[in-house]
Order: structure tokens, then sequence, then C-alpha cells
């Protein structure tokens, strides 16, 4: 009795815990870009199984088991992604899902919200042409957010629509080049009425104007200003900081700044590298710093996280 126990045993782990012994025997492991590493270095493991007619099916897990990806690749060395794919996030739940075609999205991808149920955005790609066609969802209401073209660069190019929010009244009609706003922009109330009327050549604001609900033109303003620092963070952390010329030599620092909406600065966040005395420093010098413009929305000022990558550079003064 005791030996049909512990067989049982047994075959309840294997049933519970077969992505951990698989990854024991015939796993290959992993990081973001498909790279393969040592398995104290992946963030994820692959389960390659035997070639079939619709090519060499690959089962990917995050290191704790979870199940992160499958799909299909044209050889076992999974250079080339072929057909459908489907991926899921740390908790279990999916991610998105499309096809690829000779290593590229192709047609209809679907994005999903944290629950892996609501739809958070669709992207319909055109292959071969480059870049796609996003459709932002609100996950509450099914309402859209935006929609618009993304370049092969994943820059906004062409015509956008914003949508204000829990409606599907347009709130805003946007063209692009590159990235940045060009040409006529179209700002709408709820109601449909024009409320700002901008024309930017290249990335220059040359005539604006605004109304209010019933047409009347009033005094303009833009609809959002980010904060501004007393003088560029890069300079000042330069003069401020000893460490900092030699440590930016060689690598790039990311700053991640609260400003409040009466300017001072409140929560900061460094990353980039690990020299735990000049980070200090580093962060104390910010914390020093005299008090930004403000971020303002509608014109009245509002905090705004502020992030920036400093990265090596001459000044000519």
């Amino acid at each position: 009795m005791l030996l049909k126990k512990s067989f049982m045993a047994i075959a309840f782990a294997v049933v519970m815990y077969p992505n951990q012994m698989l990854a024991q025997d015939n796993a290959v492991y992993v990081n973001e870009m498909g790279t393969i590493l040592p398995k104290e270095q992946a963030r994820y493991y692959r389960i390659i199984n035997v070639p079939d007619t619709s090519g060499v099916t690959i089962k990917e897990y995050f290191m704790d088991g979870t199940l992160h990806c499958v799909g299909h690749y044209t050889s076992p060395q999974a250079i080339i992604k072929q057909g459908q794919f489907v991926y899921y996030n740390a908790k279990g739940f999916k991610a998105s899902q499309g096809e690829y075609i000779k290593g590229f999205k192709s047609g209809v991808w679907i994005l999903f919200s944290g629950n892996g149920k609501d739809i958070a955005e669709r992207q319909q790609y055109f292959y071969p042409e480059k870049g796609y066609y996003s459709i932002r969802y609100d996950p509450e209401t099914a309402n859209k957010l935006s929609e618009g073209p993304f370049d092969e660069n994943n820059r906004k190019t062409g015509v956008w629509k914003e949508y204000h929010f829990h409606s599907d009244s347009l709130r805003l009609l946007s063209r692009y080049l590159g990235g940045s706003r060009t040409g006529e922009q179209q700002e709408f109330f709820r109601n449909g009425r024009l409320k700002r009327l901008e024309l930017f050549e290249g990335r220059k604001l040359k005539h604006a104007e605004q109304f209010d609900e019933e047409g009347n033109r009033v005094k303009y303003y833009p609809a959002f200003v980010y904060p501004v620092p007393p003088e560029p963070l890069w300079k000042y952390l330069s003069v401020r900081v000893k460490c900092f010329d030699s440590v930016i030599k060689s690598i790039n620092i990311h700053v991640v700044v609260k400003v409040n909406e009466d300017g001072s600065l409140g929560d900061i966040e460094i990353t980039g590298f690990d020299n735990g005395c000049c980070k200090t420093a580093i962060m104390e010098a910010i914390a020093h710093m005299k008090k930004w413009k403000p971020a303002k929305r509608e014109d009245v000022p509002c905090s705004f996280t502020v992030e920036n990558d400093l990265r090596y550079r001459v000044f000519n003064e």
C-alpha cells in the first residue's frame, strides 16, 4: 500500500511540474532577443518539438515554468519565425497573438490587457510593406482611444485620431511625419465644435487659434506643456558632481524625476550603472536643483514624471 501511494505521489509531481522537468532535460536558455545564454543569465527557456508540416514548434517558458509563448519557426535553430504565435505575460494570461511571415509580423495582431481577455490594441500589418496601423481601445468600455499608422521605425506617421475618454467622439485629428507633428492639427470639444487649430512647419508651431464651446475665438494656449529645468540637466550635473564626467563617458544614465505642480522635485530614480557613491551624489545634486517650470495641462500646472537618457557629449560655451 505504501509503494502504491509513493507511485501516485511521483505521478502527481510529474503532472504538476512538467515544465521544470523539461527545463532540466532538453531546454535551451535564451534572453529577450532569443540569444542562447547560460541558464543563470537567461530570462526564458525553450522546448523544441520535432519538425512537422507546420514547421518547428517551440514553447518558451519563464524561468519559473510559466508559459511565455507558443509559436513556429522554419528550423530548429529558431531564427526565422513563421506562422501563428501566442504570447503570455508572467501571470500566465494571454498578452498578444498574431502571425509571422518570414520573420515579419503580418495581418492582424491582438494585444490584450493584463487580464488576458479585454483587447487593448489591434495592429494591422501589411507584409511585405513595413509599419502597421494601430487601434488602441479602452478595456473597460471597448471604445477606441486612438488610431493611426506607425512607420517601420515605430514612429507615428500620417493621419492620427484620438477620441474623448469613454466616448466615440473625436478629440484630436493630427498629422505626423517621422514621429513629429506636421501640418494642420485640430482639437475638438465633445460636442464636435473646434477647440484648437494649430499649424506646424517642421517641428515649429507657425499659427494657432483657440475657440470656446460656442465657437467664439479666445486666447490660445497649448493643450499640454512639458516641464522645463532651470538649466540642462546634463550640464548641471557635469558642473556639480565630480564623478559625473568620468562615468558618463563609458555608460548612459537613465534619470527619472517627478516634477510637482509647483516646480519642486519629488521621486528621483537613477538607473544604468552600479557605482553607489556616484549614484548617490547625482541623486543628491538633482534633489537640490532650483524649481523647474512645471508641466501645464490646459494651462493649469500639474505634476509630471520626466524620463531622460543622459549620454556623453561635448558642450561649446
